[in-house]
């Protein structure tokens, strides 16, 4: 697979020789994605997926350019020699000037990792503030969730971020046909 910068992807897209499939959660593409996209996240891509993709000429996205790096050496070849992936990711296609588009009303919805972030600080606040001014003890509330976000970074696994994800604020928006909508 080819790494190409955000400029050769344009012009792909723009000859119509590729289509961009974004890898990224489903979180992240409702916040912005490249006009066209295919949204797939990586862990769904197999094998089998990606030689179905590769008559596609898929061009691989997703934030940074890391999990798309990762993607690469995992499929090793079954996206097809015309297969490729934006260096940098999809910043780079920002700092690029190329543009992007949010997925409708999902746009003004935090990423996940934003969610996690702001639930467990409140979490802690609050904690905190009980704990010196009524309980002591609350101190091994704080030690749980300090325990939880350790865990969450060493396996990748975030069961806060599971439970936030069913929220119906993070759920996709649903046509009347029962189909997910998407920009």
């Amino acid at each position: 697979m080819q790494t190409i910068t955000p400029e050769q992807a344009a012009e792909r897209l723009e000859a119509e020789d590729g289509v961009v499939i974004d890898i990224r959660g489903a979180d992240e593409f409702a916040q912005g994605h490249i006009l066209g996209a295919i949204h797939l996240e990586a862990d769904r891509i197999t094998d089998e997926t990606a030689k179905k993709l590769a008559a596609l000429k898929p061009i691989f996205v997703c934030a940074s350019g890391q999990r798309t790096s990762m993607l690469v050496s995992r499929l090793d070849g079954a996206a097809g020699g015309d297969a490729a992936y934006i260096q940098g990711g999809l910043g780079a296609w920002k700092a690029s000037g190329l543009k992007t588009t949010a997925a409708g009303e999902a746009s003004s919805v935090p990423s996940i990792q934003r969610q996690v972030q702001i639930t467990v600080g409140l979490m802690l606040v609050v904690i905190s503030a009980l704990g010196y001014l009524l309980w002591p003890s609350l101190i091994v509330v704080a030690g749980a969730i300090g325990l939880g976000l350790l865990m969450a970074g060493l396996t990748g696994s975030c069961a806060m971020a599971a439970v936030l994800m069913r929220m119906p604020w993070n759920r996709p928006q649903r046509s009347g046909s029962g189909t997910v909508a998407r920009a």
